[in-house]
């Protein structure tokens, strides 16, 4: 994923993130952002994340840490969701490989 829209002349290549998106893992913006670990059915998240596959684990992460952490920044400036999701779609033009 692209934290920031295309340079037209870039000094590098710049850092490519893969977008980690399954559905089981996927941020709830109608939840707490503490309630996440619970929600997916973990009990102890620093324990129960490591016996999940590798892939897994950053689609957690990356959705709880990231997307979660987003979320709640944007609702504290007053962005509602589907402007957040409308500008993500947008910038985070990468698919995971």
């Amino acid at each position: 994923m692209d934290f920031h829209p295309p340079v037209t002349r870039p000094a590098h290549s710049g850092l490519r993130i893969p977008l980690y998106d399954k559905e089981l893992f996927k941020y709830d913006p109608n939840e707490a952002f503490s309630c996440y670990p619970s929600q997916k059915g973990f009990i102890n998240f620093s324990v129960d994340i490591f016996h999940l596959p590798a892939e897994d684990i950053l689609s957690a992460i990356q959705s709880w840490l990231f997307f979660g952490l987003m979320t709640e920044v944007f609702d504290a400036l007053g962005i509602t969701w589907s402007d957040a999701r409308a500008a993500w779609s947008f910038w985070f033009m990468s698919e995971a490989s």
